[in-house]
């Protein structure tokens, strides 16, 4: 018998024949075959002895399953097996039933155990081997008359049975098919069906002659008849190995020839197909962010169209074995391979991965063997084969290319941050070049800016989070400038800015060149939004002018360096012009760098007390820790300028701890003399990173004797919001100690209403921008007042700092204002000046009259 499939073109949605359309179709096979057999007299069990026993036909039917030799012509597949014996010999020597079991039972067993088909394939093939023997029965009994196989009627009445037999088997083939939405060329299957019947009934009838005459000649018959078999089957093979040999080896020569990475992919695609004898092939590649692909079928290469998205399912299902061929069937075990071979709408595939450096790139897959037919391991092979001298080409074929394109990056890499993309310092000190040699004397402005607070948000929120923040003012910078002006970043959080045409006016910058850096300033401390947090950083900027301040990139960019710090110390606004009388500012800030952990050892950080009133009252109930440095050349030395040296040299936990046990010291003494005066303590940003600060403040408590209710805490809103989860859990610890915390400068920050209730906090401090102008500006007193409110709600005690006046005082007392600190109370004293104050004003009575009370 011999049977094909036609090879399909544009793989389309493969259709799911179900059970119940199936489970009819077999049914019906069933229903006709036995009302066929009891209407012709065959569908009872004959006792006649036979010649051949049912069991010799089931074995004859595996065998004829087994010897089966694959022919393809014209991209069709045929199949022809020797499936025709049995029926002859069976219908011969063996009878009805014994033809219809053996048959059925051969049948079941070759296809049930040999290729383990699923149970519906299965039920199918059988109903449809149980109808095809019951026609041959029938037609059989109809066309002979019973005589001896030798007789030329007995052949015409196998080869009509045969016929009969093979139509059927033709239709139920063709049925299911198109249940399955493929075409089925009907005229060529019966063309070749029609020329194989009749030679497998003649060896049928020829073993059967031979057998009623010599029963040992049968064996010669199969012999040369096996021998014939695997002949032709070996010279098959054998054809298809030399065939695809000479396609390897057109291939190679193709590629090694091909200069243009296209004309490789078609010739990859296009061969593989072929090789393979494939239905179709695709090959996927990655290019950059996106990916190309291109399809090969009957029709011709076509570019892959669709969402990459599932040939990234077979890349990544390649990576776990970049190195080896897969052959997948959409019915095998694993979950997986199913899901690969359903992209393709394949019954089976072979899937290679394109591999670049070891890594998977890409893939080739071939589909669906013309007719059916599954993928050998000999097709493995040769995919394989193939797709390794593909990489060779490829890589050949983009070597050029990469080579050009890594040239012009290394030269952009060189040149560009990579973190910004601006230009960097080399490009930088070209342009600065170029601008110099170009102005014809004019002047030329490089102008270097320096962001306030990124240190701490590196320190506290991780060095990804602060090269995004660089990525967007870098950005903002970039779109912010015109074509007479240069933006570059230098490293870290410096980024250079080289004007172009600036005209100063009596040696000082022009005020053009000035607001333009004040307008790139403002740029800068527009709010940011990273990671849904907000966050708000300044600049300093200094700013040097050619040729009055220098000739020289390196020159000018030393000295508008030094306007920086300048601005950073408070010159200019935040804006600050190179002067050479200011040079000592960064010579005075490394000083300070240097000595200040010698200034702590030694006692040179004075700590000052500056005293808290009851509003309502007048009583002193506590005071606030602050520091100055009598350095011994340079002065007085105010915190503003020492604190932010402290936090970037990382002295700030030792400082800390010395100015927290100095207060704790004080406030044990005050305790000793019958004062019950509370002592603040303001905490850095750093400090509340330090683990171990609960460790520290227990300890300082435990060796001084002191309540921990007279020791406060001040931290700022915005230290705790810079990271919220660790600076509560550091609170909590703080506050299981009996510590009082406070928020410093409440209002000032940012998502104050949204962690108060968080955090464990006692009391707020209402900054002195608002508490200052609260007199003479109506705004201001209603948002003091709205705080008030609010702190007394959540169970808060309420601090006013910057009380200067009686007028404040009384408004903030009128407002219910629990405490007030300020000039007015008292200016920041040393110990003993604080004591000696305080005694004055109690033997004066002046404590007892509460709004008398002001500083001396």
């Amino acid at each position: 018998m011999a049977n094909g499939e036609p090879s399909r073109g544009q793989p389309g949605p493969a259709r799911q024949v179900g059970w119940l359309r199936l489970s009819m179709l077999s049914g019906a096979l069933v229903a006709a075959s036995m009302a066929l057999l009891r209407w012709s007299g065959h569908g009872s069990v004959s006792t006649d002895d036979r010649i051949v026993s049912w069991w010799g036909i089931a074995l004859l039917s595996v065998l004829a399953e087994i010897l089966v030799v694959h022919l393809e012509f014209r991209r069709q597949r045929f199949s022809v097996t020797l499936s025709e014996v049995p029926i002859v010999i069976g219908l011969l020597m063996a009878g009805p039933m014994g033809l219809l079991v053996g048959r059925l039972v051969g049948a079941a067993a070759y296809l049930g155990l040999g290729e383990r088909q699923s149970p519906r394939k299965l039920l199918v093939n059988l109903s449809s081997f149980l109808a095809e023997t019951s026609v041959a029965i029938v037609v059989f009994a109809a066309v002979s008359n019973g005589g001896p196989s030798a007789r030329p009627s007995t052949w015409v009445a196998c080869v009509l049975a045969v016929i009969a037999a093979d139509l059927v088997g033709f239709f139920v083939v063709a049925t299911v098919v198109r249940w399955h939405g493929a075409p089925v060329d009907l005229r060529s299957i019966i063309v070749a069906g029609a020329i194989t019947a009749p030679v497998n009934t003649s060896l049928a009838l020829v073993a059967a002659i031979l057998y009623d005459n010599e029963p040992a000649a049968v064996l010669l018959l199969a012999g040369m008849a096996s021998f014939i078999v695997f002949s032709y089957r070996s010279y098959v093979s054998l054809n298809e190995r030399h065939e695809s040999l000479s396609l390897l080896y057109d291939f190679t020569r193709l590629v090694a020839e091909a200069e243009d990475p296209a004309t490789v992919l078609e010739a990859i695609v296009t061969q593989s197909r072929t090789i393979t004898r494939a239905d179709r092939a695709e090959i996927w590649l990655r290019e950059g962010a996106g990916h190309v692909g291109l399809r090969v079928t009957d029709d011709g290469v076509a570019e892959m169209p669709g969402d990459p998205r599932d040939p990234e399912l077979v890349a990544n299902w390649l990576a776990a074995s970049p190195t080896a061929a897969r052959l997948i069937a959409r019915d095998g075990e694993d979950a997986d391979a199913r899901a690969v071979a359903a992209t393709f709408g394949a019954r089976d595939c072979i899937v290679v991965a394109v591999t670049e450096h070891g890594d998977c790139v890409g893939f080739i897959a071939v589909i669906d063997r013309v007719g059916g037919r599954a993928f050998t391991r000999a097709d493995l092979r040769n995919l394989d084969a193939l797709v390794r001298q593909a990489g060779v080409a490829l890589d050949n074929g983009r070597l050029i290319d990469r080579v050009h394109a890594e040239v012009a990056r290394r030269e952009y890499e060189a040149q560009h941050d990579a973190l910004t993309g601006l230009p960097n310092r080399l490009r930088f000190a070209e342009e600065v070049d170029s601008a110099l040699a170009t102005s014809e004397g004019a002047p030329v402005a490089v102008a270097l800016m320096d962001l306030d607070g990124f240190k701490d948000v590196n320190d506290t929120l991780g060095h990804e989070f602060g090269d995004d923040l660089l990525v967007e003012i870098g950005r903002r910078l970039g779109r912010a400038v015109d074509a007479d002006t240069t933006v570059a970043r230098l490293g870290g959080d410096e980024f250079a800015i080289v004007l172009r045409h600036v005209a100063p006016i009596d040696g000082a910058a022009d005020a053009g060149m000035v607001a333009r850096l004040r307008a790139l300033r403002a740029i800068v401390a527009q709010p940011i939004t990273i990671a849904g947090m907000r966050i708000e950083v300044g600049a300093s900027v200094g700013v040097a002018v050619s040729p009055a301040d220098g000739d020289a990139v390196s020159l000018l960019l030393q000295r508008a360096e030094t306007a920086m710090y300048g601005a950073k110390a408070g010159i200019g606004d935040g804006v600050a012009r190179y002067e050479a009388g200011r040079d000592h500012n960064s010579r005075r800030r490394l000083t300070l760098a240097n000595e200040l952990r010698r200034a702590i050892a030694e006692h040179e950080i004075l700590v000052t007390y500056q005293p808290k009133a009851l509003a309502a009252e007048g009583r002193i109930v506590g005071t606030e820790a602050l520091v100055r440095w009598r350095h011994p050349e340079l002065g007085v030395v105010f915190p503003d300028e020492f604190i932010p040296i402290a936090e970037r040299s990382g002295i700030i936990n030792e400082l800390t701890s010395y100015v927290l046990r100095t207060a704790v010291a004080e406030a044990t003494h005050w305790a000793g003399l019958g004062r019950r005066w509370g002592v603040s303590v303001n905490l850095s940003m750093r400090n509340l990173l330090d683990r171990d600060l609960t460790e520290s403040v227990r300890q300082v408590l435990a060796e001084s004797g002191l309540d921990p209710a007279s020791l406060t805490l001040e931290i700022t809103e915005t230290n705790v919001m810079s990271d919220a989860a660790r600076s509560i859990e550091i609170l909590d610890g703080l506050a299981a100690l009996g510590v009082r915390l406070s928020i410093d400068d409440f209002g000032t920050g940012y998502s104050s209403l949204a962690y108060l209730q968080q955090l464990p906090v006692h009391e707020v401090k209402i900054d002195k921008s608002f508490v200052m102008p609260m007199t003479t500006n109506p705004s201001s007193a209603v948002l003091v007042g709205s705080i008030i409110d609010l702190g007394h709600n959540l169970g808060l005690r309420v601090v006013a700092e910057g009380v200067e006046d009686r007028a404040t005082w009384n408004r903030l007392a009128g407002l219910g204002c629990d405490v007030i600190q300020g000039y007015f109370v008292g200016r920041p004293m040393p110990p003993g000046d604080l004591d000696h104050w305080h005694d004055e004003l109690a033997l004066s009575g002046r404590l007892r009259g509460g709004l008398e009370l002001h500083a001396p």
